[in-house]
């Protein structure tokens, strides 16, 4: 399980399936800074009032599919009212726990998710054969030891509990553009976990498919961020192995990735933002980008409405880096308003992706 990056501090949403649930929560809100930390706990009691987490070919009630979609709906439930500066997170429980009146308990056992933005592992714990107070304690056991996991960032996400073993685990690179293809939030995080700080200002957005030298160039070399959104109001969504695919290239020049589902720059401030402790940002864009982002056709052909939303991204703490480029006819002419600086002194790199894809040019 990789750790919280930025030092972001986990906000928890709880997710208990069964009337069991009850006691659970009981025994989580005793633990130490529960308030600071709890988004919600819910207890769905009745099979129908999750049976359309039952994703399961059986349709069972106490199933890893179950768990894991349950952990998957927490999730975003704790993305939509977090605070700033913290981590997302689902965690959901349920379990078949033994009787006390003699009965057969050989098929009891609890399974419990984790789900955050970078990660979904499912785990499940065996209570056979217990009386039905320690079925409980240890059910409590496991759900305070993934508070714990989480919070300490542990990268083997080792519950450490007895007879509990991972049952399943999803990737980073398909989680993370899963939970922001999901989430109706605009949202950014780091790419590689265990980031302190973000220790600059700069945002250099595109799609980067593949990146090439003018990209390199724009970040700079003093600590800048790309950015790569899922999606794009030009060219739709990106799979979750391009993604992939693309931070990696990045990484491996020894850049750093911030990945997001935030289309509009107003989307991309807002994500930065939450992320940075409401910090200003500089977006780095060339400028043809940069003529894309003044044209009225984006704000339903209203140049009216162009004007207040460029006003209110200067307003919110929004500057604009504009990198010309070479060739001539591409870019814009220089604009007047405040908040808009060209880059003097920089190697004009005349260079698109599209001709690096087309073969016409190389990247480097």
């Amino acid at each position: 399980m990789p750790p919280p990056p930025l030092s972001l501090k986990p906000f928890f949403t709880f997710s208990f399936l069964g009337g069991a649930g009850v006691g659970h929560i009981n025994s989580m809100i005793a633990l130490p800074g529960c308030s600071k930390r709890l988004n919600k706990a819910e207890v769905l009691y009745s099979k129908d009032s999750s049976k359309d987490l039952a994703a399961s070919s059986s349709g069972s009630f106490c199933s890893p599919e179950t768990s894991a979609s349950a952990a998957q709906a927490a999730l975003l439930s704790s993305c939509s009212s977090r605070p700033p500066q913290s981590l997302p997170v689902g965690i959901a429980v349920t379990s078949t726990l033994p009787t006390d009146n003699g009965s057969s308990n050989t098929h009891c056992r609890a399974i419990l998710t984790i789900a955050t933005p970078y990660s979904c592992t499912t785990y499940r714990t065996s209570l056979n054969d217990l009386p039905r107070a320690d079925a409980l304690s240890r059910v409590d056991s496991l759900v305070a030891a993934a508070v714990g996991v989480v919070e300490e960032g542990l990268s083997d996400g080792d519950l450490n509990i007895s007879g509990c073993s991972i049952v399943s685990t999803v990737e980073k690179h398909e989680q993370l553009a899963t939970y922001l293809a999901s989430t109706p939030s605009k949202v950014m995080f780091p790419w590689a976990a265990g980031v302190d700080a973000l220790e600059t200002s700069s945002l250099l957005p595109g799609s980067f498919n593949p990146i090439h030298k003018g990209h390199v160039e724009m970040c700079g070399n003093e600590g800048g961020w790309y950015e790569l959104s899922i999606g794009n109001v030009d060219k739709g969504f990106i799979a979750a192995s391009e993604v992939k695919e693309r931070c990696a290239a990045i990484t491996e020049l020894g850049g750093r990735v911030m990945v997001s589902n935030a289309a509009l720059f107003s989307d991309k401030l807002l994500g930065w933002k939450m992320l940075n402790n409401n910090a200003d940002v500089e977006f780095r864009v060339g400028d043809d980008t940069y003529v894309r982002i003044i044209d009225p056709k984006y704000y339903g052909d209203s140049k009216e409405n162009m004007e207040k939303a460029m006003k209110e991204l200067y307003d919110g703490g929004a500057t604009f880096l504009v990198y010309p480029r070479t060739g001539g006819g591409k870019g814009a002419q220089p604009d007047p308003r405040p908040g808009v600086e060209y880059a003097k002194e920089w190697e004009k790199v005349d260079i698109s992706s599209s001709e690096v894809r087309a073969g016409t040019k190389t990247a480097f």
